[in-house]
């Protein structure tokens, strides 16, 4: 009788915390330097490996499932006179667990407009995340993002450290954002995929030594929950990166994790990637 009473409580009891989806931090990146009057072009193409995704596994698809393996992404951005611009970014993620490296089983994209003025940035973006090759839910938001940009400020891709406008070398940039998703009934909070994110509380931050050739880098993305506490973040995503570029071409390795701050679960991986920028 006891063993069949202990039978039954274990399995009532939760299962152990299974993975969570992947969920990158798109729209982010530096608008060109262009002067009044002009227009400026740039972007990146990236392809990143999961090289250790096994504990605590990244998800392939936006509801979890899978194991995710390749990344492929590429980002666009287009400055008017340096004050306004529009952006596009977009990410597809395979399932390292089917065993076919570049089937992609997930695709997210970012649209965005953006209004800057000195080190200022108000950006309106449109998000979505889309399953490729299986049904399952995805998700899809409206969000409005304030963010200051801190040392250099955002510029065409270089070979060395930003100039001040002194010609002083000024080795790092960073930025911090506050965002608000303000449409938004799908997109959750945690990596496990519940809440409703409402607030985002973001920083990254990018050292450069060796004339802009070894990379150290940072970003936290906290999200809070429309539904709980809607100023407290609930979860929380985490990347350092060292990187080694050469002209515009750089190999970076990066520790990625996402972590549910008030209840289980957590995910961490290894990631090794490259980044092509242009023009």
């Amino acid at each position: 009788m006891r063993l069949a009473v202990l039978l039954a409580l274990c399995a009532a009891a939760p299962a152990a915390w299974a993975g969570g989806a992947y969920r990158a931090l798109l729209g982010h990146g530096p608008f060109p330097s262009a002067d009044e009057g002009d227009r400026q072009q740039a972007g990146d193409l990236r392809y990143m490996r999961f090289v250790r995704n096994r504990d605590e596994p990244f998800g392939s698809r936006p509801d979890g499932s899978g194991r995710a393996g390749n990344l492929v992404g590429l980002s666009l951005a287009e400055s008017f006179g340096g004050r306004a611009g529009l952006l596009a970014d977009g990410m597809a993620l395979s399932d390292q667990s089917l065993g076919q490296t570049f089937r992609m089983s997930r695709m997210d994209y970012l649209l965005g407009a953006a209004f800057i003025d000195e080190a200022w940035r108000f950006q309106v973006d449109r998000e979505e995340a889309l399953p490729l090759d299986q049904g399952g839910p995805g998700w899809r938001a409206w969000d409005a993002r304030l963010s200051l940009a801190l040392g250099s400020k955002g510029e065409k891709p270089q070979r060395g450290p930003a100039k001040t406008k002194t010609g002083e070398s000024r080795p790092w940039r960073g930025a911090l954002t506050l965002g608000w998703f303000f449409h938004n009934n799908t997109m959750p909070t945690r990596a496990d995929g519940t809440g409703l994110a409402f607030l985002r509380y973001a920083g990254e931050f990018e050292y450069r030594l060796l004339s802009g050739r070894l990379r150290l880098s940072g970003a936290a993305d906290a999200l809070t929950d429309e539904r709980r506490r809607r100023f407290a973040p609930s979860g929380l995503g985490l990347k350092l990166g060292v990187g080694v570029a050469l002209d515009r071409f750089e190999l970076f390795l990066t520790r990625e994790s996402q972590d549910v701050l008030d209840g289980p679960g957590w995910n961490a991986a290894w990631l090794m990637g490259t980044r092509v920028s242009f023009p």
